[in-house]
């Protein structure tokens, strides 16, 4: 008989290898089995290969810049809420909170490589940014038995890591890497030419419809993620005013409730509409689809003017008034800065992944065209 690895040591490796290519991993380890001693030194030197290519493979660096900035915003805002101005001038303050977040983000990069591609996407999507809030507290845990001095207050640390879910999770719901859009293995460049010389002999009337109602369920979780986002934002904004009193707080408020409800209201205007009629003919439902394509493609484009803009600019209102109010103290410049760059650094990534997104619904657009001509 063939040798076999131990049963105990192959089930620890196959807990360390990722899902999506455990099965192979596994295998071709099995068919160089040698001997135990040998088994050990191949999974030590192939398991960190291919966590990295996973980890390679399920990381978009745009989007790792958004969710670190949905990790350590929160925190930061948590710190002005509960401890005030006071807190976060203090020495270190701003780098102690940047460790949960940091812990979060490295759970969160190593939960999408071991995502278990069985499960839906919305488990996935969701899990992972529970695990990086998780994660976030526990890397408390290690800061008290190394260094005390450098712990986060207990209830900024929940308050924020609680807010940071919640905004991970409406940002993994809009953007997530390889799965961003449903027909995302659509050819480009000139194989989509190609591809649309042969559409109308590979497009089933059923396939259009199909894709058609794919594509409204994935535009309505984008619109639900931006809302979930705009709550958090507004939710955060108004605790800070019931918090701190600066002069000018009136008008302040008021320019974000304003902005708030330009930003609720363009939600509501990009929301899904029309769709490919069910007793429509081929030619009606590809043109249908290829005009629910071109309302998303023109809403991702412009996303800095009704949404990532107004967004950036509640953000940086409701933390630089503090600054403002007290221009005699330039310390205080120096500590809402990390918080104003962060979000400026959130809305010009959230802006170029949807320019990019744009881009695809444009690719898929020109293969319809290409279809329909024929």
């Amino acid at each position: 008989m063939r040798p076999a690895p131990p049963k105990a040591m192959e089930a620890v490796v196959g807990w360390l290898v990722p899902p999506a290519c455990r099965e192979e991993v596994l295998g071709d380890l099995h068919e160089r089995f040698v001997s135990p001693r040998q088994y050990l030194a191949d999974a030590l030197s192939t398991v960190p290969l291919v966590v990295a290519s996973q980890i390679r493979r399920t990381t978009d660096a745009q989007l790792r810049l958004i969710e670190a900035c949905a990790l350590y915003l929160p925190l930061l805002a948590a710190a002005w809420l509960i401890g005030g101005a006071a807190l976060v001038h203090e020495e270190s303050a701003l780098s102690r909170l940047a460790i949960p977040a940091a812990a979060g983000l490295l759970a969160m990069i190593l939960g999408d490589a071991y995502a278990d591609p069985r499960k839906g996407p919305v488990y996935a999507r969701v899990s992972v940014a529970m695990l990086a809030g998780v994660c976030a507290c526990f890397s408390q845990v290690v800061v008290w038995a190394l260094s005390p001095g450098w712990l986060v207050p207990r209830s900024i640390l929940i308050l924020g890591a609680s807010l940071g879910v919640l905004l991970l999770s409406a940002v993994r719901m809009v953007f997530q890497p390889d799965a961003s859009r449903i027909w995302h293995a659509m050819p480009r460049g000139p194989a989509a030419c190609a591809a649309g010389q042969r559409g109308r002999e590979e497009m089933s009337l059923e396939e259009i419809r199909r894709r058609s109602r794919e594509f409204q369920k994935k535009v309505w979780r984008d619109v639900v993620g931006c809302l979930v986002a705009l709550a958090a934002v507004l939710g955060l904004a108004a605790w800070n005013f019931t918090v701190l009193h600066t002069r000018g707080d009136g008008f302040v408020g008021a320019a974000i409730a304003v902005i708030g409800v330009f930003v609720a209201y363009q939600i509501y205007r990009k929301r899904p509409r029309g769709g490919v009629p069910p007793d429509g003919t081929l030619a009606a439902s590809l043109e249908a689809y290829r005009e629910q394509l071109a309302r998303r493609r023109e809403a991702l484009r412009g996303i800095w003017a009704w949404y990532a803009g107004p967004v950036l600019a509640i953000m940086l209102a409701f933390v630089l008034r503090v600054a403002v109010a007290d221009l005699d103290d330039p310390g205080l410049w120096l500590n809402v800065m990390p918080f104003s760059v962060l979000a400026a650094a959130w809305s010009i990534a959230l802006a170029f992944l949807s320019q990019r997104q744009a881009r695809k619904l444009q690719d898929e657009m020109d293969v319809l065209e290409a279809a329909q001509k024929r």
